[in-house]
């Protein structure tokens, strides 16, 4: 499952730290979403609500708010 195809994607992150170790549990994530390019979002804001209904899939979700609204911690980035 993909941040891009639940309802809820802060909710599923939160839910799942609370299933990690809180010692050394870890959530890895490899996800798509935004760009850095504004033009790029503008493509893609303007397709995502057909894309999503054909295919599940909202691929213009901000991954990093996404992440900061869990309240989880990004220790690192690669």
């Amino acid at each position: 499952m993909g941040l891009c195809s639940t309802p809820h994607p802060s909710h599923l992150l939160a839910h799942l730290g609370t299933l990690a170790s809180p010692t050394n549990g870890r959530i890895l994530l490899l996800e798509h979403g935004r760009s850095h390019y504004e033009w790029l979002n503008r493509i893609l804001d303007a397709s995502a609500p057909a894309h999503a209904d054909r295919h599940g899939c909202w691929w213009n979700r901000d991954v990093g708010r996404i992440v900061e609204e869990s309240g989880l911690e990004v220790v690192g980035l690669w």
